[in-house]
C-alpha cells in the first residue's frame, strides 16, 4: 500500500492510498475523499509523492491512516524519516522499495471521492527489489497489501498467467 505525500503552504501530510497505473507516459491515479485533509493538500499544491511501502512497514501504514493530517503531525508523531523530493515540494520517505514524484495533471469527482491523474517527474527505486523486467522480486521486497478492515498481507508467490 502506498504512502502519498502532499504538500501545500501548510505542513506536509501522508495518506495510504491504493494504487495501479499502466500506460505511457506512466500517469499514476489515486482516489481521496473530498472530505479528507489529504483531497484538500493534493487540490491545492497540484503535487504529490506516491511512497512503495514493504510489508514490514504495515504498521506504519496502518498509523498514518488511523488518524487525520487536520490534528496530528504525523511526521512527528510517528518518527517518520524524509528525504527531500528532487522536482517536487512534498518529502519522500525514507523507507519505501519505490517511489514517484508526480504533479497533478488532471480531477475528476465520482461521488464523494475525487481522482487526481499525476505526471510522474521522477522515480527511484532499490534495484534489488525489481527484476530486469521491472516486475517486482517478491524475495527482495514485499509490498505492504491492504485488504480490509484494518488488515494487510504480503504476496509471497508470483503466478504467471499469458494472456495468450
Amino acid at each position: 500500500m502506498p504512502l502519498t505525500q502532499q504538500s501545500s503552504r501548510a505542513p506536509v501530510r501522508e495518506k495510504p492510498t491504493p494504487w495501479r497505473s499502466h500506460g505511457t507516459p506512466r500517469a499514476p491515479a489515486i482516489p481521496f475523499n473530498t472530505e479528507y485533509f489529504t483531497h484538500e493538500l493534493i487540490a491545492d499544491s497540484g503535487e504529490f509523492v506516491i511512497n512503495f511501502m514493504p510489508a514490514e512497514n504495515a504498521d506504519l501504514v496502518a498509523k498514518v491512516a488511523g488518524c487525520s493530517g487536520s490534528d496530528v503531525d504525523k511526521f512527528d508523531a510517528f518518527e517518520i524519516q524524509t528525504t527531500p523530493a528532487s522536482t517536487v515540494e512534498a518529502p519522500v520517505l525514507s523507507a519505501p522499495y519505490a517511489f514517484y514524484e508526480c504533479k497533478t495533471i488532471d480531477r475528476q469527482s465520482y461521488g464523494d471521492h475525487d481522482l487526481f491523474a499525476g505526471r510522474v517527474t521522477a522515480v527511484q527505486w532499490e534495484e534489488s527489489a525489481f527484476f530486469k523486467d521491472g516486475t517486482i522480486d517478491l524475495e527482495h521486497a514485499s509490498p505492504a497489501l491492504y485488504i480490509g478492515e484494518d488488515q494487510y498481507t504480503r504476496a509471497s508467490q508470483t503466478f504467471h498467467h499469458p494472456r495468450n
